[in-house]
């Protein structure tokens, strides 16, 4: 998962793990979706969530939602 460029929501759905990868405490992750629904956007979020991240702001334009994710050092 390459963190210099938008990752799409749907690697995120599908592969979970590669999170842990990720150094940066900043990350943008985008979802297309003709219908309106974003469904792999909010399973990402909720994903993100569970890994110790945040969304901090979320932007949406001609069928494309971006989200901006901030990572967390500490939870407690």
């Amino acid at each position: 998962m390459d963190s210099s460029t938008p990752i799409r929501a749907a690697d995120i759905v599908d592969n979970p793990d590669t999170l842990q990868t990720l150094e940066e405490r900043y990350i943008i992750i985008y979802d297309s979706s003709w219908g309106g629904t974003f469904r792999n956007m909010i399973k990402a979020i909720n994903i993100l969530d569970q890994y110790g991240w945040e969304t901090k702001s979320i932007a949406h334009s001609q069928g494309v939602m971006y989200a901006l994710i901030e990572r967390f050092k500490d939870r407690s």
